[in-house]
């Protein structure tokens, strides 16, 4: 199977975005080709997804924090067979699933208002994660690294790869 994830990092890129790293290696365990990238690089990451799009690669974009904002602007736009997102905050603009352009969505959504938003954007699955924080920066910043998460990411990735074999 050909499969490009683009990865997307909430604000303050790697420095806050713990758990991406980890994913995108996960993704390549799997047989994924997959690049991070910080929120702000729209124009890098969909020139990726369209390369990869036109060589007949199922593609999967993965949001994490403000990072779940490029991904939702991003399947707005461009076929996505899968959208992970993780954490997307009520203070950033999220983009509800566009399901013309996007096979599977998938939501980790936080109990916190820095974590909760998009529970009502379309997501073919909601997950909810409590990380055990009652401060909201500390629940919202360790989303990206729980176990919840990344198996389930993970999961969504390797059903993904099932699917197309």
């Amino acid at each position: 199977m050909l499969g490009y994830v683009a990865l997307f990092n909430g604000q303050f890129g790697p420095a806050f975005s713990w758990g991406i790293p980890g994913l995108a290696a996960g993704a390549r365990k799997l047989g994924y080709k997959a690049d991070v990238f910080n929120y702000t690089q729209v124009a890098q990451a969909t020139t990726n997804i369209d390369t990869y799009r036109e060589l007949g690669f199922k593609i999967a974009l993965i949001g994490y924090s403000l990072g779940v904002s490029t991904a939702t602007e991003i399947q707005t736009t461009r076929d996505v067979d899968l959208l992970c997102c993780i954490a997307a905050s009520t203070l950033a603009i999220n983009y509800p699933v566009d399901h013309a352009h996007t096979k599977r969505a998938v939501l980790w959504a936080g109990t916190d208002f820095l974590s909760s938003a998009g529970q009502h954007d379309g997501y073919d699955l909601v997950n909810h994660v409590s990380t055990g924080f009652g401060v909201p920066i500390w629940s919202h910043l360790l989303m990206s690294v729980s176990s919840v998460v990344s198996t389930g990411v993970l999961a969504e990735l390797a059903r993904l790869r099932g699917a197309s074999q």
